[in-house]
């Protein structure tokens, strides 16, 4: 609701604006598991996230690794991911957690 009464700021020229298009990366961020913000905040630095769900299954915090972009390419994109993934998965289950990512 916020986001269709007050809009969303841009900070790169990478930040999403559109609300409809905020709302399909949602939807996609929500099936894969995880999020990746391809300089969408900061220009020259991206990041990579995954929720943590406490034991009635609810996204209560979320674990992210960011990095330089120039440091960063598809392998060790997808090698990160995985990692946090697999890390935030630990967590959930630590706290009790039935589903997934």
């Amino acid at each position: 609701e916020y986001v269709k009464t007050k809009g969303l700021s841009k900070s790169t020229k990478n930040t999403i604006t559109n609300v409809e298009k905020f709302y399909t990366e949602l939807k996609i961020i929500r099936e894969k598991g995880y999020a990746i913000d391809a300089e969408e905040t900061m220009i020259g630095l991206q990041c990579v996230s995954a929720p943590i769900f406490n034991n009635k299954n609810k996204a209560v915090a979320a674990i992210s690794i960011s990095s330089p972009t120039q440091r960063l390419n598809k392998e060790i994109i997808a090698k990160y991911t995985q990692l946090v993934k697999d890390a935030a998965t630990k967590i959930s289950k630590q706290l009790g957690a039935r589903i997934f990512i």
